[in-house]
């Protein structure tokens, strides 16, 4: 699946997690073998499921979820995905490390996105 892509490209599949009761919702995405995605995954914090007797899933920092829902919103224009990136910028403000952000926003080909993004948030 990931075969031919650029070394800086994102993965492009992904599926989403839907608690009907709540509407909470966990994003899932395939994992790549680009240097971001090596990064992404070694900069993820293990947390413990509830009631998941002891399992543990990686998630992501929100620097990290920042760059990953630019990069699908330049790919798909999701008003959905601008949104949560917004949410993030405000809900993590003043705790976000802007220069590994920048950095790899220019990896990644969505620096003018992420200064828009941090422009409205």
């Amino acid at each position: 699946m990931t075969e031919g892509r650029d070394a800086g490209e994102a993965p492009y599949s992904s599926v989403n997690l839907i608690h009907l009761a709540t509407g909470f919702k966990i994003d899932l995405f395939v994992k790549g073998d680009s240097p971001y995605d090596e990064l992404e995954l070694s900069r993820s914090q293990l947390a413990e499921l509830s009631g998941g007797q002891g399992r543990t899933v990686p998630v992501k920092t929100a620097e990290d979820t920042v760059l990953r829902k630019l990069w699908g919103f330049s790919q798909h224009e999701s008003e959905r995905q601008w949104t949560d990136v917004l949410g993030v910028l405000k809900a993590q403000r003043g705790s976000l490390e802007l220069t590994y952000l920048e950095r790899w926003a220019a990896e990644l080909g969505v620096d003018e996105l992420l200064q828009k993004a941090l422009g409205e948030a």
